[in-house]
């Protein structure tokens, strides 16, 4: 949106640049209204589907990338999950803006009813983690943390399920 645009209406009389007036006046989006009944109508509870996602950080948790991990947890939240294990095998350390950013996630995930599991985070982020109040209530007091994937996976499918002969979707999903 570029407000000092919002008065051009300009006309060049021949050549390229022949445009109506209305070409350059300021449109007004129907978005706003496209949503207007859904929210008077009350929501019905749906069925949460078998869908455990994998998600892998790849390097630091830091201001630059934390943001961009919420936008694509929220991308992963639409699908219905069951549950996310957060892989952090690969996250060396997490900055204060990237702590906020992973309890902004587990917070977001939690209030959608999406069981969070954390696999591997090295020492370090491990106790970084430790002093975080959020973590103990919501991840550590729920024992959801995990040495390797594969047993923080086996725990988010449940019991009965066999991940060798691929009982759990692939559902991967990189950072």
């Amino acid at each position: 949106y570029a407000p000092e645009f919002d008065h051009v209406k300009e006309s060049r009389a021949g050549g390229a640049f022949d445009r109506k007036s209305s070409d350059f006046d300021r449109q007004v989006s129907e978005t706003p209204n496209l949503f207007a009944v859904e929210g008077s109508e009350p929501l019905q509870p749906t069925m949460r589907g078998d869908r455990v996602y994998l998600y892998k950080f790849l390097g630091q948790l830091d201001f630059l990338a934390g943001d961009r991990h919420v936008d694509r947890f929220q991308a992963v939240l639409s699908s219905g999950p069951k549950a996310v294990v957060i892989a952090m095998q690969n996250v060396p350390w997490v900055d204060p803006d990237g702590m906020e950013a992973l309890r902004d996630i587990v917070a977001m995930l939690d209030e959608n009813m999406v069981k969070v599991y954390l696999a591997c985070p090295r020492p370090k982020v491990a106790e970084t983690l430790e002093n975080e109040e959020w973590y103990q209530e919501k991840i550590a007091s729920c024992e959801r943390v995990f040495p390797t994937e594969k047993s923080a996976l086996i725990a988010a499918v449940g019991k009965g399920r066999d991940l060798e002969s691929g009982g759990v979707r692939d559902a991967s999903l990189g950072a």
